[in-house]
């Protein structure tokens, strides 16, 4: 690395970073989504309790996907007339790969920025792992009650019903725009931005240290 710029360095440690966290959530993806669809089903009963429901995780060939299995508990209005009736299925899909892109571009950046020592780097990737995942599963969770906001709007433009788009519907097409990307290169930048926070301390005990000795 000492022979390339830092612009040079930086974009080779994304590009490796990247074919490497590729791999391996091409590995391992399934599974760390499958061990958080317990959290997930959480989430999803907090924000629309109108919904008997459950996230799973399921496979079709050599795909797998995450599914909202939910049934409508409480109808669901179009207008002041029509409403979507209880015990209506309502299955949204959306593929582990899919999923997986905001964590893949979180870590990739924050590998790729540079840093002040090895303590910083680790520091860094500590924070950003479970950050990493957090925000992962939080789109994954909006991207499927968005996909359930696009069946119900669907619904009523094909009755001729007027219906403002929800914020969740709204949330969807931005994120599905580019807004999953920049939010994922922003927030890649944080962890580091933190861990030199939390390191500065240390720094100074140091300079002190080295100052005082004899």
């Amino acid at each position: 690395m000492a022979l390339l710029t830092p612009r040079a360095a930086c974009a080779l440690r994304l590009m490796l970073a990247w074919t490497l966290l590729s791999g391996l959530g091409f590995w391992q993806g399934a599974t760390l989504f499958a061990a958080s669809t317990g959290l997930m089903t959480e989430a999803v009963h907090w924000l629309e309790p109108r919904l008997a429901s459950s996230v799973q995780l399921v496979t079709a060939g050599a795909d797998a996907a995450l599914m909202l299995d939910a049934s409508v508990a409480i109808p669901l209005p179009l207008n002041s007339e029509l409403a979507i009736p209880t015990g209506t299925a309502i299955t949204p899909q959306m593929s582990v790969a899919h999923a997986l892109v905001p964590l893949l571009i979180l870590l990739s950046v924050s590998l790729a920025v540079p840093v002040r020592s090895w303590r910083e780097r680790a520091v860094g990737l500590a924070i950003a792992a479970p950050m990493a995942w957090a925000f992962a599963i939080t789109l994954a969770v909006f991207h499927l009650l968005g996909l359930v906001e696009m069946d119900l709007q669907t619904t009523a433009e094909s009755l001729g019903i007027s219906r403002p788009p929800p914020w969740l519907l709204s949330l969807l097409v931005f994120m599905e725009g580019g807004g999953r990307w920049l939010l994922s290169v922003l927030a890649g930048v944080l962890p580091t931005l933190l861990a030199r926070r939390l390191l500065i301390p240390a720094r100074a005990r140091q300079r002190v240290t080295e100052t005082s000795s004899p």
